[in-house]
């Protein structure tokens, strides 16, 4: 009865010391005359490209990620200035966080001239291919596009995944091939600033 009772308690003591080292990773988003800069949207994006997290800087200019997983991450924001200076482009860093780490890391986007075309907000894109099955498929190619003429690709990996990390706002057209499966092609909206979105899920049919 003893040991019974002690397994439940035992777990519950590593639930609360996990709870109480929270992950956590905020700093501030300053714009290149130093200013803060309310209301940036940034991004906390995985090494893999594969799950991404949101944030929008509150009116102090600071940004907080609550609960992340350990791992590394590339954290980044993309503004557009009415400053005459120019163009803010996107400010970028890699960090690696562990389990119950508490991390700042301050966000300063860049200048670029008036003939850069004008700076878009990017936003991560990432999904899941798979057979009829539900199974993976692995090294199926990726092909991102948009009206702009904008081309991305990619390949699946082992378990069907794929991501791309930055891609600029606006609608898309994938199209998916492998060898072994008919082309597939739909389209897809970046997410709304600050909002995430879950991974795109396509299953491929057998040719």
């Amino acid at each position: 009865m003893t040991m019974r009772l002690a397994i439940p308690i035992l777990s519950a003591v590593v639930f609360l010391l996990a709870a109480d080292a929270e992950t956590r990773l905020s700093g501030l988003v300053k714009d290149p005359s130093g200013s803060l800069v309310p209301g940036a949207v940034v991004w906390a994006v995985t090494e893999d490209c594969f799950h991404s997290f949101p944030a929008i800087a509150d009116q102090k200019g600071e940004y907080s990620f609550a609960g992340l997983p350990a791992g590394r991450y590339k954290v980044y924001t993309s503004q557009v200035s009415t400053s005459p200076e120019g163009l803010w482009h996107i400010g970028e860093k890699s960090v690696s966080i562990q389990l119950g780490e508490q991390q700042a890391l301050d966000l300063y986007p860049a200048v670029s001239g008036s003939d850069t075309g004008g700076a878009k907000p990017t936003y991560p894109l990432h999904g899941i291919i798979k057979d009829a099955a539900g199974n993976g498929i692995e090294k199926a190619s990726i092909f991102v596009s948009n009206s702009d003429f904008r081309r991305w690709e990619a390949k699946s990996r082992k378990d069907g995944s794929f991501g791309f990390c930055r891609v600029h706002g606006g609608k898309y057209q994938l199209r998916i091939e492998h060898p072994a499966y008919r082309p597939h092609t739909e389209q897809w909206h970046a997410a709304p600033a600050g909002k995430q979105r879950e991974p795109i899920s396509i299953t491929l049919q057998p040719r």
